[in-house]
């Protein structure tokens, strides 16, 4: 911590945020967004939201959070590497 704001300041601390952010929202509102449809679907079909349905539309849930924030991820992941690469480049120098 104290090398990143010796070379870059205190923002370099907050590099890779806006990524990070992206990816978490689409991440936790992809997986509510599902949990509650499969939730409402359940509910509608048996009107009854058991211990199993819970386990099973998390699941899903979670499978397709992954499937929707992995583009965003990679992205963020992608921009880390190159700040790295731009880091230990720096102290070459």
């Amino acid at each position: 911590t104290k090398n990143i704001i010796k070379q870059e300041g205190l923002t370099g601390l907050y590099q890779g945020y806006t990524p990070t952010l992206i990816r978490q929202s689409l991440n936790q509102a992809s997986r509510f967004l599902f949990y509650q449809h499969y939730k409402e679907y359940i509910t509608q079909k048996n009107k009854q939201f058991s211990p199993y349905h819970s386990l099973q539309g998390g699941v899903f849930a979670g499978i397709f959070s992954v499937i929707i924030s992995t583009p965003a991820d990679v992205l963020k992941t992608q921009m880390q590497d190159q700040s790295i690469v731009k880091l230990s480049y720096l102290k070459q120098l």
